[in-house]
């Protein structure tokens, strides 16, 4: 009785599965973004998966560079040119891999890799603030404040 009592304690505590909604971390992908930085020919920012089905990964399928004031998009990168990376393109922190695939940037759960993406031809207004957007193919999006780098 005591082993049930915990369970179900512990269940609703967690996922809220005796009462209330159901709340079930493992159902979308969460991605932390850090260190993002961009420059007039570079592009540079850190994904970290921290939640999510564990049996795939969250697919990218977009990255946007807005420029917060006028809300205009100064780099646009979709799943074609994202699965197009080159492996140099991905600096991989942990055992599980953050990878390109046919339709996009693969992160599997507890993958951590820092993005660079070289060949950018854009200006950079110094005195304007930037965010990146990822979009992942589920509609989920996440989005970071940019550094700018001289």
């Amino acid at each position: 009785a005591a082993v049930l009592i915990i369970a179900l304690c512990t269940n609703q505590y967690f996922h809220g599965g005796l009462y209330g909604p159901l709340r079930n971390k493992s159902v979308a992908p969460i991605i932390e973004v850090s260190n993002a930085r961009i420059s007039d020919r570079n592009l540079r920012f850190t994904v970290y998966r921290t939640e999510g089905v564990d049996v795939y990964g969250s697919f990218l399928v977009g990255v946007t560079v807005t420029e917060s004031e006028t809300g205009r998009a100064v780099v646009v990168l979709r799943a074609e040119q994202l699965s197009s990376l080159p492996a140099h393109s991905i600096t991989n922190r942990y055992i599980a891999a953050v990878k390109t695939g046919a339709y996009g940037v693969i992160v599997p759960l507890g993958a951590k890799a820092e993005l660079n993406i070289d060949g950018l031809d854009i200006r950079i207004d110094p005195r304007h603030h930037y965010y990146l957007s990822l979009a992942d193919v589920s509609g989920a999006v996440w989005t970071q404040a940019l550094q700018i780098d001289d």
